[in-house]
């Protein structure tokens, strides 16, 4: 997941559709994973600017699911 993430944070996570066939995950999931992910041991591992970087799109994707529902 950290690979995907740090491949597409620069482009907004990536496309809901190619999430659920990479990861077979609906996007609030993987999202909600991957934040647990960057805080974590593996998160440490990350660069300051892709840990930044993915937690912003991370925050950005999970509002906009809430506010859509």
């Amino acid at each position: 997941m950290l690979e995907f993430a740090k491949q597409w944070y620069p482009y907004g996570g990536g496309d809901d559709s190619d999430i659920f066939v990479e990861f077979g995950l609906p996007a609030s999931a993987y999202f909600r994973r991957l934040a647990k992910l960057v805080e974590g041991s593996r998160g440490r591992r990350l660069s300051s600017e892709q840990r930044h970087g993915i937690r912003t799109v991370v925050r950005s994707r999970l509002v906009r699911r809430q506010t859509a529902a």
